[in-house]
């Protein structure tokens, strides 16, 4: 398994993503179990 670390910024101390794989996600409302949903494009992988 490859893992490619990034530090990411937010309201935590230190803070890391294992990988990149989100490029979007807009938020189009809420399923019948009140959970939101989101339609996420995803980065197409471009390595092995």
């Amino acid at each position: 398994m490859q893992l490619n670390p990034k530090q990411v910024r937010g309201a935590w101390e230190d803070g890391f993503t294992l990988d990149v794989h989100i490029q979007s996600s807009d938020f189009i409302g809420y399923n019948d179990y009140g959970h939101p949903q989101f339609d996420s494009c995803r980065f197409r992988k471009l390595w092995p």
